[in-house]
């Protein structure tokens, strides 16, 4: 970020300078907070706004991003910042300049005969997973390399599997029309839900 803010110097771009900064502080400073379990999804839906506007101003107008999720879900609590370790590989491994990536988040609230969840599923019209991937994920297989690739997936799904034992679900496939898609299955969880002591506050 601190090379994208002197290349704007150089050009004397003020104005984007000016919203990076105040981007880059959000976001860091959501960094710095989440030290916790669970924050509320209004967060982690902001947390993400700021890092692909960010992506927006390094790429220009290469990325689209959708988002759909209703406002009733605003202080859902999910794991801090697995949104952000989704979207961020989506991006790593899904985007080029040749052209216009699209990154589709959709989030809502499912109901059971037992209980309730939410279910977020992220697409995009990239590449989509390799076979061998694609196999190691679904059966939830370590993807961590010897030069530490792919550490942010296999670390988010351990970190569900002790913030939600037995009680979630992950499917990663590729679209037929191309492209990757995550679907994730969580418990439904409020504040007052007894989740309160593991909140960023």
């Amino acid at each position: 970020m601190l090379s994208m803010i002197h290349s704007m110097l150089q050009t004397k771009n003020y104005k984007e300078i000016e919203e990076l900064t105040i981007l880059t502080s959000n976001y860091l400073r959501h960094l710095f907070m989440a030290n916790q379990d669970f924050s509320e999804l209004k967060d982690e839906v902001q947390h993400i706004k700021d890092y692909l506007e960010i992506q927006r101003i390094r790429y220009g107008n290469s990325i689209y991003f959708s988002l759909n999720y209703n406002d009733d879900l605003q202080n859902t609590l999910v794991p801090s910042l697995l949104l952000q370790t989704f979207i961020e590989n989506t991006i790593k491994h899904g985007f080029s300049f040749q052209d216009l990536f699209t990154i589709l988040l959709s989030i809502k609230q499912v109901k059971t005969e037992d209980s309730d969840y939410i279910q977020i599923c992220i697409e995009d019209n990239g590449p989509g997973f390799s076979e061998e991937i694609l196999s190691k994920l679904n059966q939830k297989q370590s993807l961590i390399t010897e030069d530490g690739h792919h550490i942010g997936i296999t670390n988010t799904i351990e970190r569900l599997n002790l913030l939600y034992p037995n009680d979630y679900s992950i499917a990663f496939e590729n679209n037929e029309e191309g492209g990757a898609k995550i679907l994730l299955l969580i418990p439904y969880k409020i504040i007052d839900g007894g989740y309160n002591e593991h909140l960023i506050s």
